[in-house]
């Protein structure tokens, strides 16, 4: 069954209510449903390309699954939290016995967000430093428009990188680099 109509906004979403709304770009924000637009041909392609060079990096390593686009995860309950990262990489134990048919119920160990023009550096910093706080290893955010990516990691500061660097994945996906340039 697929849930169509509004939900009350006199008491908090259900991380299983936001799933029988059915298709559609949202995330539950502690109990309260965001509707997200599509993003624009920059958004999809950066994206695309990180997605596309973790996966073939992964295919021959078993050391997790890589996810795309509007994979949730469920972070809090009461009220809860279910937000979808652009990318995400889950490590390969962390997948035992998980149900892949529902939102997965922990942060990805590493979550990558690609800033959308209309993103303000405070949300998108926001929205990064939530992740680190919900027990992602590593989380990378792309600003297209200013060439640039910010890396997060747990207790360090904020790592700036520009077309000259290269992302690592540093002891999460050993071996793992993709030069900023590729992407931007």
């Amino acid at each position: 069954m697929v849930y169509h109509a509004r939900m009350a906004t006199s008491r908090p979403v259900t991380a299983e209510e936001l799933a029988l709304m059915g298709e559609g770009r949202r995330e539950l924000i502690y109990g309260r449903v965001v509707e997200m637009s599509p993003t624009g041909g920059t958004h999809g392609w950066v994206t695309c390309r990180i997605g596309q060079r973790l996966l073939t990096f992964l295919d021959d390593r078993p050391l997790g699954r890589p996810f795309v686009g509007d994979t949730g995860f469920l972070l809090a309950r009461k009220p809860d939290l279910v937000r979808a990262p652009d990318v995400a990489f889950v490590a390969a134990d962390r997948l035992t016995g998980v149900d892949l048919r529902k939102y997965l119920p922990f942060a990805p160990d590493l979550a990558v967000e690609v800033a959308s023009p209309d993103d303000t550096a405070t949300e998108v910093d926001a929205k990064a430093r939530m992740w680190v706080a919900c027990g992602s290893r590593l989380v990378w955010v792309v600003f297209p428009d200013e060439r640039m990516v910010h890396v997060y990691r747990p207790d360090q500061a904020r790592a700036e990188l520009t077309p000259a660097d290269t992302l690592s994945g540093e002891d999460l996906l050993p071996g793992f680099a993709l030069p900023v340039s590729d992407f931007l």
